[in-house]
């Protein structure tokens, strides 16, 4: 999963492994509409891609998404399941397991239109994130979380990480009940490997920086159309409840 819209560089090196076994990569690209790495964009890496046009993503069909697809075959594959496992859909003539996961002409409608946009969007996240980089440098207590080397990120989600020991939770009540900044939910609140329907199966020591991590990052407001008074605020907030700047 490239998280955040961050395309990590290690997805080589598990290409690489997979290839060698004849493992075929699904990349789960949810976040990622638009990303790169080292000019390949997200959603080419592996065989099979799936996108999320959620409401909350940088462009939005309203609900659904999309799956890009290497090999024709899979492209036919994938089209027959999301309609009950016809292979057609002029014919009542199922050859496969599938499921009503059509979406609706209307949602498609506004996911082309919204679809126009995407370079826009993108290039107004990264300038608004090349302002957070360069002010959150001056704060104590949280930095930001960066692009990898030849990373090039959408900016769906703008990721800091706060030092360790403090505590994430009361930072957001203090920011939000005392300025009226509220933070962006969290690309992971916990761990996949915590979730409750997981729970016996592994233990915190078998995942420490997925732990790590969870506990400690924030996601600072980022949206289309915010402005640059409104990112000074979030800024000026944080400097006050984190103590100062450098």
């Amino acid at each position: 999963m490239h998280i955040g819209g961050v395309i990590a560089p290690s997805v080589r090196e598990i290409l690489k492994l997979c290839a060698a076994r004849d493992i075929p990569v699904v990349e789960d690209a949810a976040h990622a509409l638009g990303s790169q790495l080292d000019g390949q964009r997200a959603g080419s890496l592996g065989v099979l891609a799936a996108f999320s046009y959620y409401p909350t993503k940088i462009v939005t069909s309203g609900e659904g998404g999309l799956i890009a697809a290497k090999h024709e075959r899979h492209a036919i594959d994938a089209r027959a399941r999301r309609d009950q496992g016809k292979p057609s859909f002029e014919r009542n003539y199922h050859d496969r397991i599938g499921n009503n996961w059509r979406m609706s002409e209307l949602h498609a409608a506004v996911g082309l239109v919204h679809q126009r946009s995407l370079g826009r969007f993108i290039a107004e996240r990264r300038e608004q994130a090349a302002f957070y980089d360069l002010s959150l440098r001056s704060i104590r207590g949280i930095s930001a979380l960066g692009e990898p080397r030849g990373s090039v990120g959408n900016y769906y989600k703008y990721i800091a990480l706060l030092e360790p020991g403090q505590d994430r939770d009361a930072l957001k009540a203090r920011l939000r009940e005392k300025h009226r900044v509220s933070l962006a939910g969290e690309v992971y609140q916990m761990p996949c490997c915590a979730q409750p329907y997981f729970r016996d199966a592994f233990t915190e020591a078998e995942f420490p920086a997925a732990y790590d991590f969870c506990r400690r990052h924030v996601c600072l407001p980022l949206f289309s159309g915010m402005s640059r008074e409104q990112q000074q605020r979030v800024v000026n907030a944080l400097a006050e409840e984190l103590g100062g700047v450098t």
